[in-house]
């Protein structure tokens, strides 16, 4: 399991022509070995790690000719002809590639498998984006990448106003289609880059990477007035409080960062609705008691770390 850990820590999210570099190194490896001892010890088994490096975190392509460099330098290796003629090596060689080839397969098709299994777990179903599981999943990467680079990041909770009363004067089916429509106008405006999660039944949190306060003020004026745009071209009395915090450095985890977010949006509730309201976190001093201080722009905050005295 360790060495697991240590081989997927180092493969995880490089170039596919990098690892099947790296299957080529370890097949023509093998086969150094099988030269040298011969036909006498089979080490044939010993090929199936580069094949199944190239099927897991390459791709199918890169697995299957993996199963073929695999199966010919195992002919070669073992100089196969000089005992049982060119024929059976031939033949010999055929049945360790198919072999291979079905053992590739199977991988890429698992991969492929727990990959559709991820994707159900962690998105909504009615909207595309992400559940609150995955949000939460990206949260605290995003939190972890910050510790160890320093790259800012803001968090939007968005709740869409009086929700209830669609679903009771307009029916799901129109509720469920303003939910669609939200998704689809963080979609139009939001970079690609930026992350979308449903966090509640009428409540969103957007992840926007490497923004700072006022980016994110900026981006979100836009979204709002996208939205509200298109919910009134559709005769949908529906309105958005959004709160968002830029955050300088990170909480202890994705759940607190939330709780932090969430008080924000409140704000632009208490305060009439169809708001936006935002701050910027930061802890300049280490633990300790956390304060709100009023900045110069009316609606913005700051929120540092005080020691205490």
């Amino acid at each position: 399991m360790l060495l697991y850990r240590q081989v997927h820590g180092i493969l995880s999210g490089k170039p596919p022509g990098l690892v099947f570099g790296l299957s080529v190194a370890y097949v023509l490896a093998v086969a150094t070995l099988d030269w040298y001892t011969g036909a006498t010890i089979v080490l044939s088994v010993f090929y199936l790690p580069a094949i199944a490096i190239s099927a897991w975190y390459g791709n199918r392509l890169l697995a299957h000719a993996s199963a073929v460099l695999a199966g010919v330098s195992w002919m070669v290796g073992t100089r196969a002809w000089e005992v049982n003629g060119v024929d059976i090596a031939l033949w010999n060689a055929a049945i360790a590639i198919a072999t291979f080839m079905v053992v590739a397969k199977l991988i890429a098709d698992l991969k492929q498998t727990m990959a559709k299994f991820h994707e159900q777990a962690t998105t909504d179903s009615l909207t595309g984006a992400l559940n609150r599981r995955g949000f939460m999943d990206r949260l605290n990467a995003e939190i972890e990448l910050q510790r160890r680079h320093g790259l800012p990041f803001s968090v939007a909770y968005c709740d869409l106003d009086d929700f209830k009363e669609i679903n009771d004067r307009l029916g799901h089916q129109v509720g469920d289609e303003v939910l669609r429509t939200f998704v689809d106008a963080c979609r139009g405006r939001l970079r690609k880059t930026d992350v979308v999660g449903r966090v509640g039944g009428d409540e969103f949190a957007l992840l926007l990477f490497g923004a700072t306060e006022a980016a994110s003020l900026d981006a979100l004026k836009k979204l709002k007035a996208d939205l509200l745009q298109k919910l009134l071209d559709r005769g949908w009395p529906v309105t958005i409080s959004i709160g968002v915090v830029a955050f300088a450095t990170s909480p202890a985890n994705a759940e607190d960062l939330i709780c932090k977010t969430d008080e924000v949006m409140y704000r632009a509730k208490r305060a009439g609705k169809n708001a936006i309201e935002s701050m910027t976190y930061r802890m300049e001093n280490g633990p300790g008691v956390r304060t709100l201080r009023p900045d110069a722009e009316r609606g913005t905050s700051t929120l540092q770390s005080m020691r205490r005295k």
